[in-house]
């Protein structure tokens, strides 16, 4: 929230909105209802306008007797002939909340690394964590105090991690008149990064019941990505950490980090599985990480 009202909020993609979500019947309300601002269930006015109680079909229902309805033969008042059935919601909450677009946070938060001595090194894919050993600066016996696994769902081949699955999804960009995200869906074990024009059609024709002035809008583009789900999030410290190669318990060098029980040993930590909530867990998660690591005594 600090972020967005900053002088870097526009470079880090970040703003306030207000978030509707509507349901076709009440639930339990959220949880985590007294974290953000201004919650509230939705006022039955906003739910009279979403669910468009006059609605009809195009070309009206037959009344009693025969006669058509005032829909017949036209639009009924208010609304396009072509207007799409309105979706059932019936009860809802709002509250205030942060957009943040990922394609414009992710290279600011790098620049923000990197400004205060941080070094993003591109290595070959492992397949390992053990791997880390054969890494030439850490070979030499200049590796890390701590390791923090953050490799999100290529954990499946990495660790491998099982309960590591993906969960797809695919947004629409539109103009509407200005850009606008619709979608999205969340496909667990789907681990297709195609366009599926299926998909696209459901978005499409769900937000158009939604808002019906969205029906008709111009696609600019398609987006799909795998979000790095599991079964339950992992965040914690792995007893006995891993080895890496270096100065070993009785001040020798050594080396290797595969075999044996050369080396030294460093912290590892694990933290993965956010599902499609890594923007919004990052910085809590983040804080975990940083206290395990004072507790492993590298910090």
């Amino acid at each position: 929230m600090q972020l967005a009202h900053s002088r870097e909020a526009d470079a880090a993609g970040v703003t306030l909105c207000r978030v509707n979500s509507f349901y076709p019947g009440e639930q339990p309300l959220p949880f985590w209802r007294h974290i953000p601002y201004s919650f509230q269930e939705m006022d039955p006015r906003m739910l009279a306008a979403v669910s468009r109680p006059h609605w009809r079909p195009a070309g009206g229902a037959a009344a009693a007797g025969g006669a058509a309805t005032p829909a017949a033969g036209g639009a009924a008042a208010g609304r396009a002939a072509d207007e799409p059935e309105p979706l059932p919601c019936r009860w809802g909450y709002q509250w205030s909340s942060v957009v943040c677009e990922g394609s414009r946070y992710l290279p600011w938060l790098t620049a923000q690394v990197e400004a205060m001595g941080g070094v993003l090194l591109r290595r070959p894919r492992l397949s390992s964590l053990e791997q880390l050993a054969e890494l030439p600066e850490v070979a030499a016996g200049g590796g890390p105090d701590a390791v923090v696994n953050a490799a999100g769902l290529g954990n499946r081949e990495l660790l491998p991690d099982e309960q590591v699955v993906p969960i797809r999804g695919q947004i629409v960009r539109v103009r509407a008149p200005d850009s606008v995200v619709l979608g999205g869906t969340g496909q667990v074990g789907n681990f297709s990064r195609e366009v599926c024009p299926e998909d696209r059609s459901r978005i499409l024709e769900g937000c158009a019941r939604l808002l019906p002035s969205l029906a008709g809008a111009e696609v600019l583009s398609d987006w799909v990505g795998l979000r790095p789900g599991r079964t339950r999030l992992r965040l914690e410290l792995q007893e006995g950490g891993l080895r890496l190669p270096g100065t070993g318990e009785d001040g020798g060098a050594t080396g290797g980090g595969g075999g044996g029980r050369g080396g030294r040993e460093v912290p590892l930590v694990h933290n993965y599985g956010h599902g499609g909530a890594g923007l919004t867990l990052a910085w809590g998660c983040a804080g975990d990480v940083v206290a395990l690591l004072q507790r492993s005594g590298v910090l």
